[in-house]
């Protein structure tokens, strides 16, 4: 019950936060004041009991105490610690408190540092908190219960269905899929680039609230740019762990809750650029504000898609609603009807300085950027909401893989082709000679590169132009970064961040688009040539506490070790299997195991294939297929004749058996037996190939006869998806160089 409370007293805190900070918003002096200690007070002290919340969940699930509903349904005593860790955000109510434990963190940072916007953000910012609190709270009201208490027990959970004090002595698991140490921290990144969305957005509300559109661009820029990092770094490896991990050889699927943090980072990017452009020229005030409340609102929308039950027919990685429908929808409607409202609202009194008409400046290329960026990622949301909102009238309409690929194709292509150009160009007018002249080199480049990845493969008209795009990106910006590095290498990271977009399209082009997957048998011990290398199947091993299969991959002298993982999950009552790779500079070899065929008979004796004088052997026996004699070729009554020789213990047998067929057209066989037991019997005769296929009875095999255990695995070829985890870093060291550039310079202007 105490634990329950600590809830209750976060939730009351985060409240009274929210409310004083408010009123401090409509009060001036001593009063604003008081109000302000009253709000300070309230969610640090809401901070200090979320923090509890949070050590208390990981001593539950350390320690095993499953009568708690939570840790029994997600836990056991045989997960090691590193995956253990991962059950505290492998459900709903232990990842809303990871979120709400990150959120109150970076809300004392905001609180610290915001100066006279403090009211007014941070009382976007408790609301927001107060909002999630209710997700865990767990509070019954007659029918009515809000929220879902991690700290709920079994009794609770299935009343009626257990005794009161259960405890039961192990609990359900975690599912195999996220035993993964990338799980281990793919989450908390993801969940601090959702919390640091609030941030942008609390400020671009203060601006509207306030009416001062250009003050709170300086304090934003960072968290913007954090956000971007954190959610870019948690998207990538999520991917990384999919591709890793779950054997279809991919990263990406275009699920919808992939897509809910793909489409919070887009417009995250599309915020940079805008309060880049609005900084240096001091337009497109409505244009920023709009893409940092978009970021977060699609932070709460893909939460309430993903969250609610409304996506569990068609996302496998939906959670299911846990009864938070309504308050998910409110939470939703509530910051749309906040943001969007207010933007409305104060939309004619937002300055509104005209753009500039040179399409010749980097404010120009950003501006398109920037639209191109909103406008993939409302696409992305509109094909991910398809199936909810089209179920409504009928038959769900769900956009697969291709159709987002289909609108992601041009809008890539034209923002790679941006962020080179961009680069090349200077704040105001550059001329159109100046232009031409810095384009001759990156687009020379990219046109003999473009060239080459022709000849090596690419033959899709889009994708070759997506190659060009993503290639003249690079070098335009290598260009610029060697000219930065010469004079102010702190200005790097823009460059920096756009070479690694440019790599990462690069590697989608090629390990996406290119691969090549075929599948192999790999006998025990026997060597097969998979693409270049010698693949050895050599028998059982374990990787990460789990079942596995050892292949060793022989080429030039070099030998590697695969263990692509094959076990039967007692969890989800089905075998589970993960592939492992083998990288190397310019490809990856990807080994998924597919099936296991065990130990049999080199020829199963109740169905041999023989053709004219072929011989085989069954242990120490040899037999030899060696006439096939007509004896009635009569339509009514065919009768022939099949004779064969076997050979064992230096003796040597004549078998001859009939085959036949009357006027009924059925056949006919009358089996032949040696004077020791073998019983030789024809079972179909194909005379256009010149096979027959027999069985026999009495004869022995030995082991080294027998066909060996056989691993089947589906193999690809993947060139140069290290472009994609590559420009990835790249992108990533880009952002984090200008996140430090622009903390230094976070102060606002009063």
């Amino acid at each position: 019950m105490i634990y329950k409370s600590l809830v209750i007293f976060a939730l009351v805190f985060f409240a009274l936060s929210t409310v004083g900070y408010f009123l401090s918003t409509r009060k001036k002096g001593p009063v604003q004041d008081q109000w302000l200690l009253v709000s300070r007070l309230s969610f640090a002290l809401a901070t200090v009991l979320i923090t509890a919340v949070f050590a208390i969940l990981v001593y539950l699930l350390t320690t095993h105490q499953f009568q708690y509903n939570y840790v029994y349904s997600y836990s056991s005593i045989d997960l090691p610690i590193k995956y253990l860790v991962s059950t505290f955000w492998a459900g709903q109510e232990g990842s809303f408190i990871l979120w709400i434990f990150l959120l109150s963190l970076i809300g004392l940072f905001v609180m610290q540092s915001s100066k006279d916007y403090e009211p007014y953000v941070m009382t976007l910012f408790s609301l927001a908190i107060t909002f999630l609190m209710t997700m865990i709270a767990g509070i019954h009201i007659g029918d009515i219960t809000i929220g879902s208490s991690p700290f709920k027990t079994i009794y609770e959970a299935f009343p009626g269905q257990v005794p009161a004090g259960f405890i039961p002595p192990d609990g359900r698991g975690l599912n195999p899929l996220l035993q993964n140490y990338w799980m281990t921290i793919h989450p908390p990144i993801l969940f601090i680039g959702f919390a640091s969305t609030l941030v942008p957005f609390s400020f671009a509300f203060a601006a509207l609230w306030r009416e001062k559109y250009d003050e709170w661009i300086r304090p934003a820029m960072p968290w913007t740019l954090w956000a971007g990092l954190a959610l870019g770094t948690g998207i990538m490896l999520g991917g990384y762990w999919a591709y890793e991990t779950l054997g279809w050889g991919g990263y990406w699927a275009w699920d919808p809750v992939e897509n809910g943090s793909l489409v919070p980072w887009l417009a995250t990017i599309a915020c940079i650029h805008t309060m880049l452009v609005q900084r240096k020229t001091g337009t497109l005030k409505r244009f920023t504000i709009f893409t940092a409340l978009f970021a977060f609102i699609m932070v709460v929308y893909s939460t309430f898609l993903t969250r609610s039950g409304v996506l569990a027919d068609f996302s496998v990685h939906s959670f299911s609603s846990l009864g938070l429908y309504n308050q998910l929808l409110l939470f939703i409607l509530t910051f749309t009807g906040l943001g969007f409202g207010m933007l409305i609202y104060r939309w004619k009194r937002i300055p509104y300085p005209k753009y500039t008409k040179e399409i010749y400046s980097r404010e120009f290329a950003m501006i398109v950027g920037a639209l191109l960026l909103t406008l993939l990622s409302v696409g992305t949301i509109i094909g991910t909401s398809l199936p909810v909102f089209s179920k409504m009238f009928g038959e769900p309409i769900i956009i697969d893989a291709a159709g987002f690929n289909s609108l992601a194709l041009p809008i890539a292509t034209l923002i790679a082709l941006l962020i080179g150009v961009g680069q090349l160009l200077w704040f105001s007018k550059t001329g159109l000679k100046t232009l031409s002249l810095n384009l001759i080199v990156p687009v020379s480049l990219a046109l003999v590169s473009t060239i080459i990845v022709v000849i090596l493969g690419i033959r899709h008209f889009g994708m070759i132009i997506l190659a060009f795009s993503a290639l003249f990106a690079l070098f335009a910006n290598l260009m610029v970064l060697f000219r930065i590095i010469k004079g102010h290498a702190q200005l790097a990271g823009g460059a920096l961040a756009h070479i690694g977009i440019a790599l990462l399209l690069i590697g989608f082009i090629t390990s996406g688009k290119y691969d090549t997957v075929q599948s192999y048998a790999l006998p025990k011990n026997q060597a097969v040539e998979v693409f270049g290398y010698n693949l050895t199947y050599k028998g059982t091993s374990e990787r990460d506490g789990k079942g596995a299969y050892r292949i060793t991959a022989e080429k030039a002298g070099n030998e590697y070790q695969l263990d692509p993982i094959f076990y039967f999950s007692t969890y989800s009552q089905a075998w589970m299997k993960s592939p492992d790779i083998l990288v190397q500079p310019t490809y990856d070899i990807y080994i998924a195991p597919v099936t296991v065929e065990e130990p049999g008979k080199e020829n199963d004796l109740s169905s041999i294939q023989f053709k004219k004088l072929e011989t085989k052997q069954f242990g120490d026996s040899k037999l030899t297929f060696t006439r096939f004699k007509p004896l009635s070729m009569n339509p009514d009554d065919i009768k022939i004749q099949l004779d064969f020789a076997l050979a064992r213990n230096g003796n040597v047998d004549s078998i001859s058996a009939i085959y036949g067929i009357g006027t009924d057209r059925i056949p006919k066989s009358v089996p032949s037996q040696t004077k020791d037991g073998v019983i030789l019997t024809v079972k179909s005769i194909d005379a256009s190939n010149g096979v027959i296929t027999i069985s026999v009875d009495g004869l022995s095999t030995d082991i080294s006869n027998q066909k060996p255990e056989t691993l089947i695995v589906e193999a690809s070829k993947k060139p140069f998806i290290g472009l994609v985890w590559l420009g990835t870093l790249i992108t990533m060291a880009g952002l984090s160089i200008s996140i430090f550039r622009r903390w230094k310079n976070k102060q606002i202007a009063i």
